[in-house]
């Protein structure tokens, strides 16, 4: 829970452009101000298709740049796992129109890993490629990462989380003291003000096993609903309610929370409980 909770609140927070500017700037300090049309964010969903795991790139002028966050402990395998991740973002850069970019126009990159749990503060490694050596750490560049800026945000967010969320402790009343003490010590306070109801909501969704139960049971009945179309939409509509009350019913669901999910009314579903005690298909059923 605690890695998911760091990875949602990351790839929320850089969604936004000026986000990705102010954390460029963080990081190239020596590159001066950028404005938000030098930015373009390069999605994840086709670097994950590929097979990479991606965290976050974005091209900046003619430099592609790559970052892994919220690394809790040295990877032998970083510089391959990079290796990787850039030759993806690559493929996306060079074939889509997005970018404008062809391959020998476009030969500068920069990467970087965060471990927030380095140190007093966390810290930045960055590769770039003029290096010859992949397996020499000791020549990465290890950037001073500047107090209140976004990543040192970042980082402080993810050690409040190593606090607060632990095996014993991962529920609800954990998370929102969570978000109310980054808030109260000006963490990210903005955007967790901005998201919160959006990070509560996330969390409910994947931590509640009766909510994720009825959701399941929502989509499999609109899969049903469209195969029993194809029959012809009352003769599926049919079959699909009278099976799906029938399952819920042999789970002890009661006829309030039947008719909530399927969206009959309580009545129908009382007359299709009558018919379902009765048959062992849904031919003599209707809703």
């Amino acid at each position: 829970m605690r890695r998911n909770i760091k990875d949602r609140v990351f790839r929320t927070l850089f969604k936004d452009k000026g986000n990705i500017v102010l954390l460029y700037i963080d990081l190239n300090p020596e590159d001066g101000r950028i404005g938000l049309e030098a930015v373009t964010p390069i999605p994840m969903e086709p670097v994950i298709r590929k097979g990479v795991v991606g965290d976050l790139a974005f091209t900046v002028g003619n430099d592609t740049v790559c970052l892994v966050e919220a690394q809790s402990c040295e990877d032998p395998s970083m510089a391959y796992r990079l290796w990787r991740y850039l030759s993806a973002c690559y493929d996306i850069v060079f074939t889509s129109p997005d970018f404008h970019m062809v391959a020998e126009h476009y030969t500068k990159w920069k990467a970087f890993v965060v471990y927030p749990f380095r140190g007093t503060k966390g810290e930045v490694v960055e590769m770039w490629s003029n290096m010859q050596d992949f397996q020499d750490w000791s020549v990465f560049r290890h950037i001073e990462v500047p107090d209140g800026g976004i990543i040192h945000q970042y980082i402080e967010f993810c050690r409040l989380v190593n606090t607060k969320i632990s095996h014993k402790r991962m529920d609800q009343t954990a998370v929102l003291e969570l978000l109310d003490e980054c808030i109260d010590k000006g963490i990210l306070k903005e955007f967790l003000e901005e998201h919160r109801g959006e990070i509560m909501d996330w969390y409910y969704r994947n931590t509640n096993v009766e909510y994720n139960r009825m959701r399941d049971l929502e989509m499999k009945m609109e899969e049903s609903m469209e195969k029993g179309m194809e029959k012809g939409r009352e003769e599926g509509k049919r079959e699909t309610f009278w099976y799906v009350v029938r399952s819920m019913m042999q789970q002890g669901y009661s006829v309030e929370a039947i008719a909530s999910v399927t969206g009959l009314s309580e009545d129908e579903v009382r007359s299709l409980e009558k018919t379902i005690d009765s048959t062992s298909t849904p031919s003599d059923a209707s809703p």
